[in-house]
């Protein structure tokens, strides 16, 4: 319930909402309410920190909390019609500020009903000492050393994962021998166990080793769950061995299993199926799967052990939980991780405790070693204290001797700092085993109000740290990191997801409706919706402040009803899904923070009401897959994008093209996102936005390249995007100065000379080009960048007929596309300390190119070379003369080559 008296609290003190409170005469109750909503603050701070501070505490809590969520209503009605009010122009201000009054049943009603809220607490707080409770907290961290721990996790990189594995390295070898061995025939293997106990991980190690990579030619793994829908599986399916999305929609599920049989019959496959429950999810799948007497092999986890031996063909790998010495290790690992799984032998007796109680599965371990980690008190006496609250934890969540996990896991829960507790528990929103975007949920935890200020830094800063915090904390499972060694994206364990689920549901933080027989409670301030949405399922709307729809293939409709009522809502995440209203019926949610219709189809035109969002944070209009179902009917005439809080927008330039938008002067200096625009829609230098970090352009009348001279302005650029018609020159010469931050760029279009700033730039670590038709020089100039480690040149972005790599260029390069170099003939010898660190190479229509450089097969780190599209003379000589021993070839049904190093 904290953040709900933090939210009224930063409402309290914008200056709208204060102009409002003295044009009505109401400040005296006003300034009651918040000193007793900073008194609630402190209370539910310090009681959500004491698990066992008995029932009278979490009926103080419970019944301070209902009260918060009253005063949350009261106070954002207020501003609500005061907002429009204030939209009706000046005129009408001046006209009757009493009739926003009337408008809450009579003059001084918004008063008594604030000075009612007050009056409640403070009989709370006379009848009981509500706002003294002991302060028995778990970690007594002071800021300064949280902030200072934060820093410390990210130059540590916490996301190393595969380095706390333990005692899996047998089971691997047993199941990387069921999926190579044997004959030809199609075949399963199946890995069993409760949950916790690590099957995931134990696939995910094998699923991702070298020799398995070079046994089969087409990988999948797809997460099946206690809710899947078959036609989304073979839909998903589909896109992944194809590559697009053609010929799928409004297809039967017999049609698409005879898709996916007719595209996987000429591959030997693996594929995994995560996490399954019921076996007719698997005979639906199975008619899908070709048996071409190949050696494919398909993986199936589940927990039931009965669903795996109904399955044919299959050989079944029981997991039990890990021994004694194993699990004591892995929880050293976990708890130390800067003193190299080492413990102190002041914490061994009550460590070997902890151990006990987690009964040998590796999520509790992990889960418990985490929140052990973070345990960094500076006297022994004080952490060793620390680690017996946590053993004297267990004591709760006992059975019989049994171990509870979910209980095991509630520790962990009831341990994070109050600022973390919000933003994992609105993790709970999305479906399980989803990809959570880093970007995503940073922006929806900003928009919520989660982030609390700390200095200067900006606030998305700010809660990238705390994703961190819940990766190091093991309360989430990182999926992907960018090369800059930041979370790309990450998913909650299911079990995980349960427990945070559950709390969601009690402190009313958040409902699911994943379901015709999902009903959360009526007090819940947030839906999350699964499918469609169901309009029984919101009796009252007016007390909703976020509506999050998650759809991955399917596309769910919803209604204008659904909205209409919901004037308070703070977050609108409508992708993937079929509008039904018309967007003027978004544009009259005035407190609306976060805007999202990503991959939508909408019926009606982007209206301009939405320019009445003055609190507007987030604008998301991209194209998904479906890009034709996103281009609506649309207004003939330009408009103006004015919107003073607006920190990230994303457009989408085909419907830009037709209804031509510009920003104004009046758009929030904290831009740090502009997407997908067409190059008209600047009317000013980037230099006015000074926070932006991520710029993505197109143009096709040259007038992208009157941005140069302001980009060496915009001191935060991380991401650069520039496309524009392949005659436009990108004028590089025209920057005043190198943006040094700059971490990823994509130019599309011709470059002109290439400034000699351009190979120093420190930070450059990707870089695609596009028909930018370098010369030998401009090539040279790429080579020194001294980070970059991800280079893709496309069509006619080089046009020497020879390439030459100097001696220690691309330091750091791992990964290498060309694609389309027509004039190529001729790669010629690598340089010795060229490419030193290269892992892959991908070469694609390059007709003219006669053979890989001499030197490539010697280089230490390379994994892996594919070549397709080639010419008749093209030779891979280099790598087929290689010793057999390090480098296996295989030539696929389209002929292209593909090169593996064997693994040693």
């Amino acid at each position: 319930m904290e953040d709900v008296v933090v939210s009224i609290l930063e409402t309290l003190t914008k200056a709208l909402v204060r102009e409002a409170i003295f044009q009505y005469g109401i400040g005296d109750q006003v300034d009651g309410l918040t000193v007793e909503l900073r008194r609630m603050k402190a209370f539910l701070r310090d009681a959500d920190r004491i698990r066992d501070s008995g029932h009278i505490t979490e009926n103080l809590v419970q019944e301070i909390g209902d009260l918060a969520c009253k005063a949350e209503d009261i106070v954002e009605t207020f501003v609500l019609q005061a907002l429009q009010r204030k939209r009706r122009g000046f005129m009408g201000r001046l006209t009757n500020y009493a009739g926003l009054i009337l408008q809450l049943r009579g003059r001084h009603e918004v008063g008594r009903r604030i000075e009612g809220i007050s009056n409640q607490l403070g009989a709370i707080a006379r009848g009981k000492v509500v706002y003294d409770l002991p302060q028995r907290s778990h970690g007594g961290e002071t800021a300064s050393s949280r902030v200072q721990r934060l820093r410390e996790m990210r130059r540590t990189s916490p996301l190393e994962v595969e380095r706390d594995l333990v005692g899996i390295e047998e089971k691997a070898n047993s199941l990387k021998q069921s999926l190579m061995d044997g004959e030809g025939e199609f075949s399963v293997v199946s890995v069993v166990g409760m949950g916790g106990v690590g099957k995931t991980t134990l696939i995910k190690k094998v699923y991702n080793e070298d020799g398995i990579k070079l046994h089969f030619n087409y990988f999948d793994w797809v997460c099946v769950s206690q809710t899947y829908s078959m036609i989304e599986l073979l839909c998903d399916m589909i896109i992944k061995v194809v590559g697009s999305t053609v010929d799928i929609q409004n297809k039967s599920e017999q049609l698409l299993k005879e898709d996916l049989h007719k595209n996987l019959s000429r591959r030997r496959y693996l594929i995994v199926l995560d996490d399954m429950w019921d076996i007719s999810a698997w005979v639906c799948i199975r008619e899908a799967l070709p048996d071409v007497k190949n050696g494919s092999r398909v993986v199936i986890t589940t927990r039931n052990e009965d669903l795996a031996k109904m399955v044919e063909r299959n050989t079944i790998h029981v997991l039990k939980p890990l021994p004694y010495k194993e699990s004591w290790e892995l929880l050293c690992k976990k708890a130390f991780v800067k003193n190299n799984g080492s413990c102190p032998e002041y914490l061994r007796e009550t460590g070997h405790g902890i151990v006990e109680r987690c009964g040998g599965l590796p999520l509790a371990l992990v889960v418990i070693g985490g929140l052990l980690s973070t345990k960094l008190v500076s006297e022994d006496i004080k952490r060793a204290s620390e680690w017996k609250k946590t053993l004297d934890g267990f004591s709760h969540y006992q059975d019989r001797g049994e171990v509870r996990i979910s209980e095991i896991l509630s520790l962990s829960y009831f341990d994070l700092p109050n600022y973390l507790k919000p933003c994992f528990l609105y993790l709970s929103a999305y479906p399980e085993d989803f990809k959570i975007s880093r970007t995503k949920i940073v922006q929806l935890w900003v928009s919520e109000g989660f982030i609390e200020k700390r200095g200067d830094e900006i606030l998305e800063d700010v809660a990238e740290d705390y994703l961190e915090e819940l990766a190091s904390r093991s309360m989430i499972q990182v999926e992907s990191v960018s090369l800059t060694g930041r979370i790309k994206s990450c998913v909650v364990h299911d079990l995980m997801r349960d427990m945070c689920l559950k709390k969601a549901g009690e402190h009313n933080f958040l409902g699911l409706v994943a379901g015709e027989d999902s009903m959360p409670s009526q007090k819940t301030r947030r839906l999350a919706f699964h499918q469609g949405m169901d309009v029984h399922v919101v009796s009252n709307p007016s007390k909703i402040r976020s509506f999050l729809f998650f759809s991955q293939s399917m596309r769910p409709s919803v209604s204008k009803s659904c909205l209409h009522y919901a004037k308070l809502v703070r977050v609108l995440l409508l992708e993937n899904i079929v509008l039904k209203c018309p967007l003027n019926e978004v544009g009259s949610l005035v407190l609306l923070r976060c805007l999202s219709f990503r991959g939508s189809s909408i019926r009606g035109e982007i209206p301009k009401s939405i320019r009445a969002l003055q609190h507007l944070e987030v604008f998301d209009m991209r194209p998904g897959h479906f890009t034709y179902d996103t281009i609506c009917k649309s207004l003939k005439s330009s408009w103006s994008l004015e919107l003073p809080s607006l920190r990230h927008f994303y457009a989408n330039a085909l419907l830009e093209s037709v209804q031509p938008m510009h920003l104004k002067a009046g758009t929030s200096r904290s831009l740090q996102t502009l997407w997908g625009v067409w190059s008209g829609i600047i009317r000013e230098p980037l230099s006015n936005f000074s926070q932006l970090r991520k710029v993505g352009i197109k143009d096709e009348d040259g007038e992208i390249n009157e941005i140069y001279g302001s980009i060496g302005d915009v001191q935060c650029l991380r991401f650069l995007s520039l496309w524009s018609n392949v005659g436009v020159v990108h004028n590089l010469e025209a920057v005043s100065r190198p943006p040094l931050a700059l971490e990823k760029l994509l130019l599309r279009g011709k470059l002109g000379r290439v400034p000699s700033w351009f190979g120093r730039l420190p930070n450059l670590t990707k870089l695609l080009l596009w028909w930018s038709e370098l010369d030998e020089e401009g090539f040279s100039k790429l080579q020194e960048l001294p980070q970059l480690k991800f280079l893709e040149l496309r069509y006619r972005a080089y046009v020497g007929k020879e390439m030459h790599c100097i001696v220690g260029g691309f330091p750091r390069l791992q990964h290498l596309e060309i694609w389309g170099l027509e004039e190529l003939e001729e790669w010629r010898r690598l340089e010795e300390g060229s490419m030193a660190c290269l892992q892959f190479l991908q070469i694609y229509r390059c007709g003219k190119l006669r053979m890989l450089p001499q030197g490539l097969e010697h280089v230490p780190t390379l994994q892996r070379v594919k070549c397709s599209g080639f010419g008749d003379e093209f030779s891979g000589r280099v790598l087929d003369d290689a010793p057999h021993h390090l480098w296996r070839k295989t030539i696929s049904d389209d002929h292209s080559r593909e090169w593996k190093r064997v693994a040693l």
